[in-house]
């Protein structure tokens, strides 16, 4: 009897052994019927955005091939460009020079006509050099006949002047020596025509999409549009001034704020070409009716962009930074000694 009691326990445990296993493994079953609808639910989904994602890739591959492409033409139209700018710099430095060397010798016929007679040195001079002293005292003298009459129609407003800023206007006849012959000027002119007829037909061998500033930002605005996010996670915004430097620096190839009637940066066409660009930034609020999660994602970003200032509204900053600021430190190490008197 006793022996029959203990053959009936250990029937018991292994039958509750097997029921364990038996509902453990309908749970695993059951388990794994879930991860096969699941997955088949991801291949279903998968399969849905195949071809959006591919045409996702090939945009992608397209972009990438365009920035090549863009950078492999401006690498073969550097030199040309580098060039254009250090020969508006010589015209520049040309006119500077002969100003300054103008000038030291006017400044030296005055010291020498105030010191008088005796200590001058007309005695020791000879016939040349004689004759250049009066050639450039006429000279002078002419200049400064020419800047009093076109003083003349301007004092009423140049009175208007000193009593609203409490500046004086400069005296009658000075600040001549800035003047040039009219054959000196027209061949400058003439020379930067040529650097600017240079400028415009340098691209003319490439494809319009690959050198004008609008063509090259639509793509990246198309990209913006498409996946603001990859855009935003690129920096793209900090990689355009660099890419877009040769475009701009033909732009300016005669721009020389020290002088008058110079256009301000702000009227060139990639300053509005930029602007344009950061308008498109509006979309924000054309997302503010989306309350899906994408939508909020996407808000997130373009606002970033709008507000972070490694973003678009750092691009114009950088820009005169990357470009004007070398163009006018250059010139400014040129000129400033020809402005910086007034005899």
């Amino acid at each position: 009897m006793h022996i029959m009691a203990a053959s009936i326990f250990d029937d018991t445990i292994r039958l509750d052994k097997k029921q364990r296993v038996m509902h453990e493994s309908k749970a695993e079953l059951l388990s794994l019927k879930e991860d096969l609808t699941r997955g088949k639910a991801t291949i279903s989904a998968s399969r849905t955005k195949l071809p959006e994602l591919a045409n996702t890739l090939a945009f992608y591959m397209e972009l990438r091939e365009f920035v090549r492409d863009v950078i492999s033409c401006f690498n073969e139209k550097m030199l040309k460009i580098e060039y254009m700018s250090k020969r508006s710099i010589i015209l520049y430095r040309e006119r500077a020079d002969t100003l300054m060397a103008r000038r030291r010798a006017d400044v030296g016929d005055m010291a020498d006509e105030a010191a008088g007679p005796a200590s001058s040195g007309e005695n020791t001079m000879g016939p040349k050099a004689m004759e250049a002293r009066k050639r450039r005292k006429a000279d002078r003298e002419a200049r400064c006949a020419r800047r009093r009459r076109q003083m003349k129609p301007n004092e009423a407003y140049d009175k208007r002047i000193e009593a609203t800023i409490g500046v004086s206007s400069p005296c009658e006849g000075v600040s001549s020596d800035d003047e040039e012959p009219q054959a000196v000027i027209a061949k400058r002119a003439a020379d930067f025509g040529d650097i600017k007829r240079d400028a415009e037909h340098l691209f003319d061998d490439v494809v319009e999409e690959y050198c004008s500033i609008p063509a090259i930002l639509r793509r990246f605005r198309e990209w913006r549009e498409r996946a603001v996010r990859s855009y935003g996670q690129a920096y793209i915004p900090l990689c355009l001034p660099q890419l877009l430097a040769p475009l701009i620096s033909l732009q300016i190839l005669t721009w020389n704020p020290l002088e008058a009637n110079c256009p301000s940066f702000d009227e060139y066409a990639w300053f509005g070409c930029l602007l344009d660009y950061f308008a498109d930034l509006q979309q924000v609020e054309d997302l503010e009716g989306d309350a899906s999660e994408e939508g909020d994602a996407q808000r997130k970003v373009l606002l970033t962009l709008a507000t972070s200032p490694e973003h678009e509204l750092a691009v114009i900053p950088l820009v005169i930074e990357k470009v004007l600021l070398p163009r006018l430190t250059g010139l400014f190490s040129l000129l400033s000694l020809t402005y910086n008197w007034e005899i």
